[in-house]
């Protein structure tokens, strides 16, 4: 591996250590209001300053961290798991399996993925649960089209046409010889998708769709520091800019895993 690789799964293992020992890491409650410290500038004492209501920036975007790891890599694995699925069953046995698979997966692209997220949300509660479910119902499509034309390749190795000869059956064929060479393709498309719904988790969060008002997460920050931009900027631009590093970060880790 490129030592680019191994740079920036340091700096995710950070990340994750920083969202797992944020009790530990946190150096105040990040949900204690102070009006005395409100819109305080970033300092020794608060990192990232304080925002409107006197609470410490720095420890609510170390909390705000574990809600996006948490429903980035959970939607990821329910929306993996189904994609690759309805992926492995349409590109294998073709005919109507394929064709119902293919218009339902070909409905869910039609819609922009945020828009589809938002309509499902506003008729979920609000909470972590309500929002990964959200955005694995959005999500697992792409996973679908790319498992499913991979395995139409697939499908045409001399290997597989071995293992009929052979008389091995349709299951042996699907998880025996096809899902282990999906492996690649799978993991680096899964790595990118990451980002991806932790992008949308905050933009949900932004609109007031995503977990409840008193978890910190960094899009709701990013909706409060809106009004203090002008004056006050570190109350936005912290918590945007852990997005931006974070969804760069996993971004950066799949075209390592392509190359």
């Amino acid at each position: 591996m490129r030592p680019s690789f191994w740079i920036v799964l340091i700096l995710l293992g950070l990340l994750f250590f920083g969202a797992l020992a944020a009790p530990c890491l946190s150096p105040f409650d990040p949900n204690t209001s102070n009006i005395e410290l409100k819109k305080l500038a970033p300092s020794l004492t608060h990192l990232f300053g304080t925002d409107e209501l006197g609470r410490d920036i720095f420890s609510r975007v170390l909390y705000g961290s574990r809600v996006s790891l948490l429903v980035g890599l959970s939607a990821t694995l329910i929306s993996s798991f189904i994609g690759t699925l309805l992926g492995l069953l349409a590109g294998f046995f073709r005919g109507k399996v394929d064709f119902v698979i293919q218009m339902v997966t070909d409905l869910t692209l039609a819609f922009p993925m945020l828009l589809l997220a938002i309509g499902i949300a506003i008729v979920l509660p609000p909470g972590l649960l309500s929002i990964t479910l959200t955005l694995s119902l959005v999500g697992w499509a792409p996973f679908a089209r790319l498992i499913r034309g991979t395995v139409m390749e697939l499908r045409e190795r001399e290997f597989v046409q071995a293992a009929y000869s052979l008389g091995s059956s349709s299951n042996s064929i699907l998880f025996k010889h096809l899902l282990p060479n999906l492996g690649h393709i799978f993991f680096v498309t899964a790595t990118i998708k990451i980002g991806g719904f932790i992008l949308n988790e905050s933009a949900l969060s932004f609109l007031g769709l995503g977990a409840n008002p008193s978890t910190p997460t960094w899009g709701s920050m990013v909706y409060q520091g809106i009004d203090f931009i002008r004056y006050q900027p570190w109350i936005a631009f912290f918590p945007g800019l852990a997005i931006f590093t974070t969804v760069s970060l996993f971004n950066l880790l799949g075209d390592q895993l392509d190359k």
